[in-house]
């Protein structure tokens, strides 16, 4: 073989091994992932993330997930994990609703404001374990079960019952133990 023979076959190995797709075989907790390419398997290689500076964006993939792997000048040893590509387990068939389904895992979010300017509709149970802040009305359809102390500031009205196992005060008078000036002198009795 000529060495421009060569030369041209070592270009064609290598713009042809530029993108390779291939199947997840390990993750590891440092960012990077062993991928299986055909025949060859990688050492473990970078995961490419959408943030990973000042904000970051922590989202690995999981084995047996269908990669895309991009390998500078052919060299899978300097390549990367650059995207998922769904093989049949797509989470939704309507192209038109966006969808992350985490099979039942977990999703932190840390630091920051989350600001959402749409409507959220959750299906399933909401835990919240710091304070809630709302500058506008909340509408629940079903019961409301809270513990701990409740402050209410302005008019409150209810249509219905108000039951209670404890005390209700206006000011200083308590429902259950105010009494009346009697007719006779005297007060009357405590609310029976």
């Amino acid at each position: 073989m000529s060495d421009a023979t060569f030369a041209v076959a070592e270009a064609d190995r290598r713009i042809a091994g530029l993108v390779n797709i291939g199947v997840v075989t390990a993750v590891n907790g440092d960012g990077t992932a062993r991928v299986q390419i055909g025949e060859l398997g990688t050492a473990a290689i970078p995961v490419a993330a959408l943030r990973a500076g000042g904000m970051q964006v922590w989202w690995m993939p999981t084995v047996g997930e269908q990669v895309v792997v991009l390998a500078p000048s052919g060299d899978l040893a300097r390549g990367v994990v650059i995207a998922s590509i769904f093989a049949g387990n797509a989470p939704s068939d309507d192209p038109s609703v966006p969808t992350i389904d985490l099979r039942g895992g977990d999703m932190v979010i840390k630091g920051g404001t989350i600001r959402i300017e749409a409507d959220l509709d959750i299906v399933g149970k909401l835990e919240i374990t710091g304070n809630i802040a709302s500058e506008a009305d909340i509408t629940a359809a079903g019961g409301i079960a809270a513990g701990g102390t409740a402050a209410q500031t302005g008019k409150m009205t209810a249509t219905g019952d108000i039951e209670t196992t404890g005390d209700v005060k206006a000011g200083a008078v308590s429902l259950k133990t105010h009494t009346h000036p009697g007719d006779s002198g005297g007060n009357t009795g405590e609310p029976s």
